[in-house]
């Protein structure tokens, strides 16, 4: 193979893992709550339970390494090094991706977030693909450029990579995630990925009747019933239609003991529901905050619901530390962090459909600011908040390093040897 060759196959090995690494760190920083349920998932199944409540710093740390070593690689920092870290951790990642997709604990491994979903056979498969290029790397590492020169701005490269990746996890953490790979989308109709429409198509069945006489059983169809010296026994069905099918099957509104969901989404006109988990988890901070919404929702016109999915006992709890009025629903709290992660999070809707969606965190505290608040909402109508700032070191970061890394490439420096001190490494 011609030295050309060899640069060719060591860097696209390089490349493949590095923005591989650096996608996988990215997806699941937009939705660190999200990767912090995941790894929960993970430690139950494996009988981890004692660092459960850890799950989402142990997610945090984990996305950003990730996305760290990718972009120390894309950088070509420290090359034997971590060419030898890489190769240990695609090792381990692929013994995992093999056990899971053996016995199945976890059924969704969670590697690109909810922005793809792979299952575990095909994790696997991905992960043998990336241990090729690991092991390919680690022999040629030699015949791969680096994207800067000096020790000076390989740390600057570095401190901005780690910067970056930890700025953009946080702005997602305290904030809503930058994008949002579950059904319940800004612009998305509640009632739509809900409700049955009434001329939906329902469920069809064909229907089969068995009778015995004399010892003998028989089936017979609705059509041609046998006379009445037959005993019935029983009655088969049999699906041959499937009806339609909402997009959500999940999103069940309870008052009490009594199902209230289609009642809730056909209610016209502008809406907001306040969503958390369990009121156990809400700091005692928001209380007035929210109180003072409800008070402006209800001047203005706007129906308000609180959905949880506390215990009888929490929402008492709650509503006696805040002097909270406003009525409150039940919905499952798993389809709650699904909705949004935010605790609490707050949805603004304008007949049915999720115009804006926000962090309680970002609610304005003084009822002058909440009131301009609701009212700029609903003149703007759907509106999908601009998180151009949160990723702003990240783009500059990649930018950056991909403009210097086309001037080494195309330079005239001789593979194989350090850019820094003249020595292979």
């Amino acid at each position: 193979m011609k030295l050309s060759l060899k640069h060719i196959l060591f860097e696209t090995a390089r490349y493949l893992l590095a923005l591989t690494l650096i996608f996988s760190g990215v997806v699941k920083a937009i939705d660190p709550v999200g990767s912090g349920i995941k790894v929960g998932e993970y430690l139950t199944a494996f009988h981890l339970t004692f660092f459960v409540p850890y799950a989402l710093v142990i997610a945090i740390l984990l996305s950003s390494m990730e996305f760290f070593l990718g972009a120390c690689l894309f950088m070509g920092l420290w090359r034997k090094f971590l060419g030898w870290i890489s190769v240990g951790f695609m090792s381990f990642m692929t013994t995992l991706t093999l056990y899971l997709a053996l016995y199945n604990p976890v059924s969704d491994c969670g590697c690109f977030g909810d922005a793809f979903k792979l299952t575990n056979w095909q994790t696997f498969e991905k992960n043998i693909v990336l241990l090729s290029a690991t092991i390919i790397y680690l022999i040629g590492y030699r015949y791969t450029h680096r994207a800067f020169a000096s020790k000076k701005m390989q740390f600057f490269g570095g401190l901005l990579a780690l910067s970056s990746i930890l700025v953009f996890t946080m702005a997602n953490y305290f904030h809503l995630p930058v994008l949002d790979f579950r059904p319940y989308k800004v612009g998305e109709s509640l009632p739509s990925l809900v409700l049955i429409p009434d001329d939906a198509p329902q469920d069809e069945y064909t229907y089969e009747f068995v009778y015995e006489k004399e010892g003998v059983q028989k089936t017979f169809d609705i059509d041609h019933l046998p006379d009445s010296t037959w005993n019935y026994i029983e009655r088969k069905e049999k699906l041959i239609s499937k009806g339609y099918i909402p997009p959500v099957t999940d999103f069940v509104l309870f008052n009490g003991t009594e199902d209230v969901t289609h009642n809730i989404l056909s209610i016209a006109g502008d809406m907001i529901f306040v969503v958390t988990p369990s009121w156990a988890k809400v700091s005692t901070k928001y209380g007035d905050r929210l109180n003072q919404l409800y008070a402006l929702s209800e001047q203005k016109g706007i129906t308000l619901f609180a959905l949880s999915g506390s215990s009888t006992e929490e929402e008492d709890s709650w509503k006696q530390e805040t002097l909270a009025s406003y009525p409150t629903l039940f919905l499952d709290a798993t389809t709650i962090k699904t909705i949004a992660r935010g605790v609490p999070s707050i949805l603004f809707l304008k007949d049915g459909v999720i115009i804006r969606k926000i962090n309680a965190y970002d609610l304005p505290e003084q009822t002058e600011s909440i009131d301009k608040y609701i009212d700029q909402t609903y003149n703007q109508g759907v509106r999908k908040e601009g998180y151009l700032l949160r990723s702003i070191l990240l783009v500059v970061w990649f930018i950056l390093t991909s403009v210097f890394l086309v001037i080494r490439s195309t330079s005239r420096e001789p593979i194989g040897v350090s850019l820094v001190n003249g020595t292979q490494d």
